[in-house]
């Protein structure tokens, strides 16, 4: 079985999620900076930290998906309705693709990561956008010697803080400059009115689909960098060659790909082909024989389960956006489940990826953690778990326009809600044991109480599985296992052995059976 036909996916902002104990934005354990919008001091040592002590493989996942590492913009810019300063704690506004931001570790503190999660079986993803580089702000214009700040800007406040900027400056092409970005200033192309040159959130906008050859932008030359020019290069293959470094340093196994419909398709697949090379001169330098193809997942906001012509540029699986809505409205499981399932076998190689909380809609409501993780570990297809599912953590109390900033909230370490904790493991691990959950052929076998089978005949993985068994009841298991079987209750322990034909279930809000 490889990655690609079970995808249990932890998603992390490595900003909100852990640091090292002594590390001075740690307080007992925990990141104690709860402020809307800034840093708040998690660091790559602090995932590293988590890794050794076998967090990620007690939940039972094969991949951590991390915010990008990447340079950010140094400053801060007005949140929506001017009501926060918006750092770039999350990894969305790029500003030097080939180094690592310094405010979530060094080089070394992220290979480390990198090393000690492929130690211990996991994946490693990055999160990264190709649409957009940051918004100019007033600390890189500062920092990077682009003339057209005003005096006095360090007084700015979201209210006042356009006022320091002097548009008219002709020193604002010393940002990135008309031939790499579409941007709302003068002496740049504005942005256009369709998917891949309007300008997102009012972002600069690469001109990734141009052909011609351009120049590393001038601010570059007051950065610790190690872009450099590149002969003959488009924009595209600057951006490809830059988020390719570090497949190739570290051996990334796989992107997320953020704001993916707002990108040409040209480009998605130049990168995938890159990408791969990269990975290959990786593991032949470190003598590594697996072959495992890397890895695109792509962030298109709205998509569901449909097959769509951007399976055709390079991605391996789409995120499906449906499923957190259909939970939410308490929706028959079976038909969910029944449809993901005939989806995956129609086109096994264009794969689903669902998920219960995101950082950019909203955590899944508290009064129903354990039915909600459950819906979402049996669905079919991928999964991705937002860090702190499993632990109940609770959504940021901000009153602000722009509520994607409470899904933020730090990790709870002093907190975790160890019986959802459990719960999620069993659920995460049984996932992770068999691949028919994700990829087999979905059977009802009764409707009330709710119980189901999945099955992989290629390799004869078959489970079952009861919910809300409220009382014994004894299944007719003719046709799928043999008297004399023995089967494991993988959720409560207990050991069921299969006569004349019937299985005796046991009761539970959950019954998780495997073969032993």
């Amino acid at each position: 079985m490889t990655f690609r036909d079970n995808p249990i996916i932890y998603h992390i902002i490595t900003d909100r999620f852990a640091a090292p104990p002594g590390d001075a934005a740690c307080a007992a354990g925990e990141l104690s900076d709860t402020a809307v919008g800034t840093f708040h001091g998690g660091t790559f040592a602090g995932i590293t930290l988590k890794l050794r002590e076998g967090w990620f493989n007690a939940l039972g996942v094969n991949a951590l998906l991390i915010s990008a590492p990447y340079q950010q913009i140094l400053g801060w810019v007005p949140g929506a309705d001017a009501q926060f300063r918006h750092y770039a704690y999350h990894g969305y506004y790029a500003l030097d693709y080939t180094v690592p931001d310094s405010r979530f570790g060094s080089a070394a503190e992220f290979g480390e990561l990198v090393e000690v999660a492929h130690e211990r079986g996991l994946k490693v993803l990055l999160d990264i956008v190709m649409n957009h580089p940051g918004y100019l702000d007033l600390e890189t214009m500062a920092a990077l010697q682009i003339g057209a700040l005003k005096d006095g800007w360090r007084a700015a406040t979201p209210n006042d803080y356009f006022t320091y900027l002097d548009v008219a400056n002709g020193a604002l092409t010393d940002w990135w400059g008309k031939e790499w970005v579409r941007a709302d200033f003068p002496g740049y192309d504005p942005g256009g009115d369709d998917d891949y040159t309007a300008l997102l959130f009012g972002l600069p906008d690469f001109k990734t689909e141009q052909p011609n050859a351009v120049g590393l932008p001038f601010f570059f030359r007051h950065l610790k960098t190690e872009a450099h020019d590149l002969p003959d290069s488009s924009v595209r293959e600057y951006l490809i060659t830059w988020l390719c470094g570090w497949v190739r340093r570290y051996g990334i196994d796989g992107f997320r790909c953020d704001s993916a419909k707002h990108v040409d398709p040209a480009s998605w697949l130049a990168l995938k082909r890159s990408a791969q090379a990269a990975l290959e001169a990786w593991r032949h330098e470190h003598s590594m024989t697996e072959d495992e193809p890397f890895w695109m997942l792509a962030e298109i906001f709205g998509h569901g389960i449909e097959r769509s012509h951007y399976y055709q540029f390079g991605f391996d699986s789409i995120i499906n956006f449906e499923l957190q809505e259909r939970l939410q409205d308490y929706c028959d499981l079976e038909a969910i489940y029944r449809r993901y399932a005939e989806r995956v076998e129609r086109a096994p190689r264009q794969g689903i990826v669902s998920y219960l909380s995101s950082h950019d809609t909203y955590l899944v409501q508290q009064e129903h953690p354990f039915a909600t993780a459950t819906a979402l570990m049996l669905a079919p297809g991928g999964v991705i778990i937002f860090y702190g599912e499993e632990t109940g953590r609770a959504p940021s109390a901000y009153r602000l326009t722009d509520h994607s900033q409470n899904t933020r909230s730090n990790m709870n370490w002093r907190s975790v809600n160890w019986a959802a904790c459990v719960h999620w493991r069993k659920l995460t691990q049984f996932r992770a044991r068999h691949p028919a959950i994700a990829r087999g052929a979905h059977r009802l076998l009764v409707r009330s109480p709710y119980i189901f089978l999945r099955g992989t005949p290629y390799d004869g993985d078959v489970v079952i599985v009861g919910l809300e068994l409220m009382q014994p009841y004894t299944l007719d298991v003719q046709g799928i296992f043999a008297d004399d079987d023995i089967l494991r209750d993988a959720y409560g322990g207990s050991i069921i052995q299969v006569s004349n034909g019937k299985m005796n279930l046991p009761t539970g809000d959950v019954v998780l059976l495997e073969k032993i």
